[in-house]
């Protein structure tokens, strides 16, 4: 029996994604997200709303750049998006340095398109599947958050599907 939820726990650790639904009356609590630990060394603090995107990248190879993008939805409707990030040392030796950070508001027509995004079931059940890191790739993770649902993901490479026209439109908005 031990053994059997020992193989059972160690299924779902080297899961690559999660699926959370909640009922409509428990406020989804987001876990803790591979960007906090950036925002905290930048100084720059997570910002939070009822339904939100969270998306970290890392990438390394002469110099190791990461960054946190924060799409938040207020409860008029207004989706903005935060950024920040750092550049540091991969094989060279360089300090570490904070990128330019920005805020920038989404046009209601690409807000309109994300909330679309957010409501298509296929965004919480579509199957995501990643490779090793090429040298100077990024590996990424997005955790969406809604009243109703929650959803982390774990990706190399371009994301395809739902997951990717999501991060697409709060990456490069247009």
């Amino acid at each position: 029996m031990t053994q059997m939820l020992s193989s059972i726990a160690l299924m779902l650790l080297s899961a690559t994604s999660s699926l959370t639904v909640a009922p409509t009356q428990v406020v989804v609590e987001r876990s803790q997200h591979p960007g906090d630990a950036l925002r905290s060394r930048l100084g720059v603090v997570l910002p939070t709303a009822d339904t939100m995107i969270i998306i970290y990248g890392v990438a390394q190879h002469h110099t190791r750049t990461e960054w946190s993008i924060v799409a938040l939805r207020s409860k008029d409707g207004k989706w903005t998006v935060e950024r920040a990030g750092e550049e540091g040392p991969g094989l060279l030796r360089i300090d570490p340095h904070p990128l330019s950070a920005s805020k920038t508001a989404l046009s209601s027509d690409t807000g309109r398109a994300l909330d679309h995004l957010l409501i298509d079931r296929q965004a919480y059940l579509e199957k995501v599947s990643g490779g090793d890191t090429p040298i100077g790739g990024y590996a990424s993770t997005m955790e969406i958050i809604t009243p109703k649902r929650t959803r982390t993901i774990d990706w190399t490479g371009k994301l395809v599907g739902t997951l990717g026209q999501i991060v697409d439109t709060v990456i490069s908005p247009s």
